[in-house]
């Protein structure tokens, strides 16, 4: 496959288009499509003060036509082009149909399903059933097929088949596909064609089958031009955009002189063009999620490859993204994990990749295969005869037109783009209106943004979140550092909620950094490793300044408190490697233990310390020290990890010859298994492997495996959310799809977790366990657990 975006290793975004095997095995966010609600008509309204509504507004070469009428640009004022109607004359259309009618409400729902009408089209569907209840077309439409001459749920059959496709078999997408299609299940079919395409985004048989979905696809994103002043949207006569799938609907964008010429003089430079170098700014709210600038811009006339063009992608959340290529070498103005505003500059026009003079692409893709999709911009003007501006509020120009941005941001901020896809959004005025949404992926995205709003409300006067074990409400880095790094990592629309917060307890630790660590006087524990490698891991996903600037003395203060030679160590002692977690220089009350090293190794990972360092081995040898190597000899040799060296919270037993071993537990195994992901160890490597198939053997979700069933201590109940985060985070570690091969069977356990935690979360959005052993009474430790959980497991629910 050609790549169209190419990421640093170990970065995982829209996976296809990187490379990355597609998704197969999963409900995949909800089959993939949304069909919005839809809204009224085109609208056009006169010079003269007249207004036309209808639908199919055509853009002709001197004007538009609407609703029979033909009116020449000199005539209009301004257009509204809606991308979703019918609403009304579906409910005419439903008024006059019998009840009895099967095949009348069949065509209803499949004419509702084509203008985006989701939940209309369901009903109609059902109302067919009950009026025929072998009515095949309907039974697909609702995702039934007839198996041993009963209607059963299709979804389980199609994962089989999904799941048996091989990496890289575009034929076996194609017989998945065929097999949807014969069972006209047409959301499969198009999961399948996906999934084809993400194989081989050229293959011409697949785009020509995809065609009528995507037509019907409306993600409710209306970007703005990204780009000001006048542009001309060049017409593909080659339809070179036709034949991949990633470009169907996009836009070639360059700048013209007053003669039509895109250059001055022959063109021979790239300085020579108009559009060189002009600012490319974000066409809405979002995240930057993919960000290349080291290819060399091509000399004009001559085409790159696809995978030289310096790119941008834009997460706008819901499973919705802008893409823009060929922007100039190293005139990105963000990076990775950046929120960026609407109308931001963010890059510069460049040549790069398959492009043969300076030039925008633009475009919205869907999902991490990125199909391109319709879209809409707003706000715009068509430039047409004699310089004159015909006012667009939203609408998909022509190809061969030039427009002028007329986005200006609103005086109480500019919302910003809508989401998308599954659990679109709409901007209406200033406020952001939900318009539904389904799937697990679309339910934990609310979930964690109700997660925000009760975290961001508990915040303390000043920024920071009240310490667990005081009974008096008093500021905690441990805890504050938590719930910070939890909303830094939340997808968009969670952070958005939070915004206010985030920055308030960032400048709150940002205070309590002392010689690159975080500091707590008012406490006896200051959790100084904790509190500074969450802080780290927040300030890094936060990004730009002043966060940045701190990164670098937070890593010198992790690396220079690992103990070590410097401690009066060897090698072989048992505390080598480890991190402290008091604050003492004693060795007898020194604590290490694999919580401390897995946080504290994560953040190095994090903050991109050279896998060469010396810190990495000597934290294998603490942590080859803290797991008990399987042994089929000895029940207690098992492959996980315990506590330390000398400790296991689940207690231990007494093997002959052995002496006493430690007993592994399930959140001590996979703190070891993340630790040992940050250390770089492959997949082949025995500690990894053998913590996997502990995990594996002992997953459940009620409570911390691996403890006595007569759990005396509590223990196993009261760290309930912290083996959930520890147990996601760890996995999607290693396996980001979201499948584990346990010895049950296999386990979905993405979408198990996200089920487990949405079932335990209160109206108020918040987490609670019942136990203060380890403070998951206290909500704001719960529930910032359960949100780092959660956020592991979204890359397996798409």
């Amino acid at each position: 496959m050609r790549n169209l975006v190419s990421l640093p290793a170990g970065v995982r975004v829209l996976g296809a288009l990187c490379g990355d095997k597609p998704r197969c095995g999963l409900a995949l966010a909800a089959l993939l499509v949304a069909w919005p609600a839809a809204s009224r008509a085109d609208v056009v309204e006169t010079a003269g003060g007249e207004r036309l509504e209808g639908e199919g507004l055509e853009f002709l070469e001197d004007g538009l036509r609407l609703a029979g009428r033909r009116l020449r640009w000199e005539e209009v004022a301004l257009v509204r082009q809606t991308p979703e109607t019918g609403l009304e004359a579906y409910e005419a259309r439903a008024a006059a149909l019998d009840p009895g009618d099967a095949a009348g409400w069949f065509e209803l729902g499949e004419w509702c399903r084509d203008r985006g009408l989701s939940d209309p089209a369901q009903g109609c569907f059902e109302r067919a059933v009950a009026a025929r209840p072998d009515h095949e077309g309907a039974r697909g439409g609702l995702g039934q097929v007839l198996q041993d001459g009963a209607w059963v749920d299709a979804k389980p059959l199609f994962e089989g088949r999904a799941r048996a496709v091989k990496e890289g078999d575009k034929e076996g997408w194609r017989r998945v596909a065929r097999w949807a299609a014969d069972h006209r299940l047409d959301r499969y079919e198009y999961l399948s064609l996906r999934n084809l395409l993400a194989v081989d985004a050229f293959d011409t048989r697949g785009l020509k089958a995809i065609r009528p979905y995507t037509d019907r696809v409306r993600t409710g994103l209306a970007p703005i031009v990204p780009l000001e002043g006048d542009w001309h949207l060049t017409v593909d006569r080659t339809l070179h955009h036709q034949k991949k799938v990633y470009a169907v609907y996009a836009y070639d964008i360059v700048r013209l002189d007053g003669t039509g010429k895109p250059c001055a003089g022959e063109g021979r430079r790239n300085e020579d063009y108009l559009a060189w170098d002009q600012p490319v700014l974000a066409a809405a709210d979002g995240e930057v999620v993919a960000a290349e600038s080291h290819h060399d811009d091509n000399t004009p006339g001559r085409v790159g490859a696809f995978d030289q063009s310096n790119v941008l992608l834009i997460d706008h959340g819901h499973d919705v993204y802008t893409l823009y290529h060929h922007l100039k070498k190293g005139s990105l103005a963000v990076k990775l994990r950046d929120r960026v505003r609407t109308g931001q500059v963010v890059a510069r026009v460049g040549n790069s990749g398959a492009s043969g003079m300076p030039h925008l692409h633009f475009c919205v893709v869907e999902g991490r295969v990125g199909v391109s999709v319709p879209f809409w911009f707003r706000d715009f003007a068509l430039v047409v005869e004699g310089g004159r501006e015909v006012r667009v509020e939203r609408g998909r120009p022509p190809e061969g037109s030039t427009v002028r941005s007329l986005w200006r941001p609103s005086e109480e901020g500019e919302p910003g783009g809508a989401g998308g896809g599954d659990g679109a959004r709409e901007v209406r005025g200033a406020e952001w209106v939900p318009t539904g949404g389904e799937g697990l992926g679309g339910e934990v995205d609310r979930a964690l943004a109700r997660a925000a709003g009760f975290l961001a409300a508990r915040q303390l006067e000043g920024g920071p979140w009240a310490h667990y074990q005081t009974a008096e409400v008093v500021p905690g880095a441990g805890v504050s550092a938590l719930v910070l790094a939890a909303l830094a990592e939340a997808p968009f629309e969670a952070r958005r909620v939070a915004e206010g917060a985030l920055e308030r307890g960032a400048a709150w630790l940002d205070k309590r950094l002392e010689g690159g660590a975080v500091t707590d006087p008012l406490h006896p524990i200051g959790y100084r490793k904790y509190a500074t490698a969450l802080t780290a891991r927040a300030f890094r996903a936060l990004g730009g300044e002043p966060w940045t600037s701190r990164l670098a003395s937070m890593r010198h203060y992790l690396i220079q408190s690992q103990l070590d030679e410097g401690e009066g160590l060897p090698p072989f002692d048992w505390q080598y490697g480890a991190w402290n977690y008091y604050e003492n220089d004693r060795r007898e009350t020194r604590r290490v233990d694999v919580s401390v090293a897995a946080y504290v190794l994560d953040a190095l990972w994090r903050l991109e310390v050279p896998a060469d360092d010396a810190v990495w081995a000597r934290a294998r040898r603490f942590l080859d020290a803290t797991r008990n190597p399987a042994d089929a000899a000895h029940e207690a040799l098992d492959g996980g990890f315990a506590f330390s060296p000398r400790l296991s919270k689940a207690g231990q037993v007494r093997v002959e010859g052995r002496g006493a071993i430690h007993r592994s537990y399930g959140s001590a195994t996979a703190d070891g298994l993340r630790a040992l992901l940050a250390c770089g160890a492959p997949p082949d490597d025995p500690a990894r492997r053998e913590a996997l198939g502990w995990i594996a053997a002992h997953f459940r979700l009620d409570a911390n495996p691996g403890f006595p069933e007569e759990d005396r201590t509590g223990w196993g109940a009261a760290t309930r959310y912290y083996w959930l985060a520890a147990l996601a985070e760890s996995l999607r570690g290693c396996l980001p799809e979201g499948r584990l091969a346990a010895p049950s069977g296999e386990r979905d356990w993405a979408s198990e977790v996200a089920g487990a935690l949405l079932e335990s979360q209160q109206e108020d959005g918040s987490w609670r366990g019942g136990s203060n052993l380890m403070g998951e009474h206290h909500p704001e430790v719960a529930t910032a657990l359960a949100m780092l959980a959660l956020e592991a497991c979204l890359p397996g629910l798409e």
